[in-house]
């Protein structure tokens, strides 16, 4: 006799492969700019496959709590503690930087921060100049 058992989020792939993936919630997919959290499974079956599945799901969840809790923090800011926060972020982005002129580098990292739909209070001319 044999049991089959279908592990929640779990896809399978062609040539066996598995997939974990999960669809984040609404506020999370919104900070993170993606729909699915998913990730190619190493594990094909057995056991090894289910403390995978469960580590993947332990994972998912520390990320939407993580997330959560940085936006419920964000949310209690004043404005004008908001807007040093995101001062001394686009600091530390520039110093990281690398380009020949200074006014590039931050022309560069300000449209890479709009490009990927971050924070707003970030790219804006007046944070970053």
């Amino acid at each position: 006799m044999v049991v089959v058992m279908k592990l929640k989020y779990v896809d399978d792939l062609s040539g066996g492969r598995k997939r974990f993936r999960r669809r984040w919630p609404k506020a999370v997919a919104e900070v993170l700019g993606e729909t699915f959290f998913q990730v190619p499974m190493k594990a094909r079956e057995g056991a090894a496959l289910v403390s995978e599945q469960e580590a993947l799901q332990s994972h998912f969840d520390s990320i939407v709590a993580t997330v959560t809790q940085d936006a419920e923090q964000l949310a209690r800011l004043s404005p004008r503690e908001r807007w040093r926060q995101a001062v001394a972020e686009a600091g530390r982005l520039l110093e990281g930087s690398r380009g020949r002129d200074e006014d590039e580098i931050r022309q560069t990292v300000a449209d890479d921060i709009a490009q990927r739909q971050g924070d707003p209070m970030l790219h804006r001319p007046d944070t970053l100049f």
